[in-house]
């Protein structure tokens, strides 16, 4: 992100499920992937009645982008009876001086719990809350990163290990590259991620 100096900067990116970090900025953690962030999914599954598969998409996922993750095991949908212990989890992280996280203001329960904890958490800390492509009608964008061809293309191989999820219209491709590309046009660019600025600390 060319107005972030992430140098020797400690970055956190949180994702409540497998997948919501590439849909939501897998372009961007490819792009950040040599300043070593700390990638944290705190469920390995993305329904309540679980889902083996998909944490063999998600080691995929994460090994064509190139970074590291930790999986927590928190279930799907009970975020909400865990809150006390998912905030200790980030109140672990107090260190980062770069947060990415779900919104505060997301429609999906557990993606507001996270963000909703990282706001009140870390509020000395730059959080930056990428976008929801399905629950994330009422976030506010107001930031844009541009991605390369290449970071696109990164970005839709992440995505395509998913197989489990290819059911749900969202993940379909012309669903997330459209968005990506009307991101991109905003910006008189071609591909961009959109993410909503909770708080800049320069």
């Amino acid at each position: 992100m060319k107005f972030l100096n992430l140098s020797n900067k400690k970055i956190i990116v949180l994702g409540p499920h497998p997948d919501d970090i590439e849909l939501g900025m897998g372009g961007t953690l490819y792009q950040m992937r040599r300043y070593n962030p700390k990638v944290i999914i705190f469920s390995n599954s993305v329904d309540i009645k679980g889902n083996s598969g998909i944490s063999n998409e998600l080691e995929k996922s994460m090994a064509i982008c190139g970074v590291k993750y930790q999986c927590l095991r928190y279930k799907t949908m009970d975020f909400v009876n865990h809150i006390a212990e998912i905030r200790n989890d980030i109140y672990k992280l107090k260190d980062a001086d770069v947060v990415f996280c779900t919104s505060k203001n997301s429609q999906h329960l557990d993606h507001r719990i996270l963000g909703e904890a990282v706001d009140d958490i870390m509020f000395g800390k730059t959080i930056l809350y990428y976008e929801d492509i399905r629950s994330g009608q009422n976030q506010h964008v107001n930031c844009w990163n541009e991605l390369t061809e290449s970071e696109f293309k990164i970005k839709c191989r992440m995505i395509e290990q998913y197989s489990s999820q290819n059911y749900r219209i969202y993940f379909k491709h012309k669903s997330f590259s459209d968005l990506v590309r009307f991101r991109g046009a905003q910006i008189e660019g071609r591909y961009a991620e959109a993410f909503e600025l909770q708080r800049l600390i320069l």
